[in-house]
């Protein structure tokens, strides 16, 4: 069950991408399944995920004290509002749409918050802070990879802008669900993505003004809490927060560049059966970026089709001509060969298979396709 939760949590994420015209739906629909799911393994294994006791010197609880610093946050960018200016909200503000983001935005909290609650309960160690951070970042940063950075000033800006405060955040919400459960990263949560949905209008604040406030609140949030806590099992020696953030910076980077093909590597979801027995329906290649010049006649490769979709088709012919190589694929269950293609269009070749792995995704979209089609 827990790998169903796992699952769940990912494919929440990726929804926009792998249901571009009804993501916003299934998200919600997913996140409160996952709420559900998280209450009913930690109410079986006798996890207490709601809320903890942990007492602090000032504050009477650590839920008043991510209340305080969710409005601190909103103080932070109300302030910089009024020197840098305001705008219209993006998002929608009437009746309908101020529900469906209610739904959106409580389902996330909750959803997100006690399987989170429940995953740190599930490891009980300290090291399960950073690992847990680590995963939750990423979760929030997978929306963002269809419109991944290609020169090193939008890295730059993408690492300032979106990774940076993301991680801060997720960092401080995986201490507070640590130590008291998931009432106080909701609570915390709800406020500061909560003026965001709901507040008719935000401050226009550049990228790195932006970055700059969602990264301080936490990071001041953290620096009270430790030197609020009246118990030992909250101090950390020197120096293990920083090699924290540094070691989850560095993975969720790399597991970034995986993921987008930085590395010169990404994984692949095959969604037929073209290219079976060597590949199946649900298997995960990895693809390796190459040069066109060293693809050879039997390699496995990936490429766009016409219709802008990826193949991963097996190399039948490679002819040279004056506008370049053209490549010719079949896949191997397929009785006809692909329409011949420039090389402009390679991904790249294929070096591994993980088989079915990516099953359950794919039987979900499918089924949402079904649903959404009538059938």
């Amino acid at each position: 069950m827990d790998i169903v939760l796992i699952g769940l949590l990912i494919l929440s994420s990726a929804s926009l991408l792998i249901f571009p015209a009804i993501g916003f739906y299934v998200q919600i629909i997913l996140n409160f399944t996952l709420f559900c799911l998280a209450m009913f393994l930690a109410e079986r294994k006798g996890y207490r995920i709601k809320k903890k006791f942990f007492r602090m010197k000032t504050f009477r609880s650590v839920t008043q004290f991510s209340i305080y610093i969710g409005v601190f946050y909103v103080i932070l960018m109300v302030s910089a509002g009024f020197v840098m200016g305001f705008g219209e909200s993006p998002y929608s503000h009437s009746l309908l749409g101020v529900l469906l983001n209610f739904l959106y935005v409580s389902s996330f909290v909750l959803g997100f918050e006690f399987s989170r609650a429940y995953l740190l309960r599930r490891l009980r160690k300290v090291w399960a802070i950073s690992a847990v951070a680590v995963f939750y970042t990423i979760l929030m940063l997978i929306p963002t990879f269809r419109f991944l950075p290609k020169s090193n000033l939008e890295i730059l800006r993408y690492v300032g802008s979106d990774i940076i405060p993301t991680l801060s955040q997720q960092f401080f919400a995986t201490i507070l669900a640590y130590y008291s459960g998931a009432y106080a990263s909701s609570i915390y949560l709800g406020i500061t993505i909560g003026f965001e949905w709901f507040s008719p209008i935000l401050p226009k604040l550049g990228w790195m003004v932006n970055s700059f406030i969602k990264s301080l609140a936490p990071a001041i949030g953290y620096a009270i809490m430790s030197s609020e806590t009246s118990t030992k099992q909250v101090k950390v020696k020197k120096g293990e927060d920083l090699k924290s953030w540094i070691a989850t910076f560095v993975a969720c980077m790399l597991l970034i560049l995986f993921f987008t093909g930085k590395l010169g590597y990404h994984p692949a979801v095959v969604g037929s059966g073209s290219m079976s027995p060597a590949i199946c329906t649900g298997d995960i290649v990895i693809v390796k970026n190459v040069d066109p010049s060293e693809i050879h006649v039997g390699d496995i490769i990936q490429y766009y089709s016409d219709q802008g979709y990826t193949v991963t088709h097996r190399v039948i012919k490679i002819e040279e001509t004056p506008e370049g190589l053209i490549f010719t694929t079949k896949g191997d269950a397929n009785d006809v060969p692909d329409k011949p293609f420039k090389a402009d269009r390679i991904i790249g070749k294929v070096v591994f298979v993980i088989p079915k792995l990516g099953l359950i995704p794919l039987i979900i979209r499918d089924t949402f396709r079904m649903i959404v089609g009538g059938g």
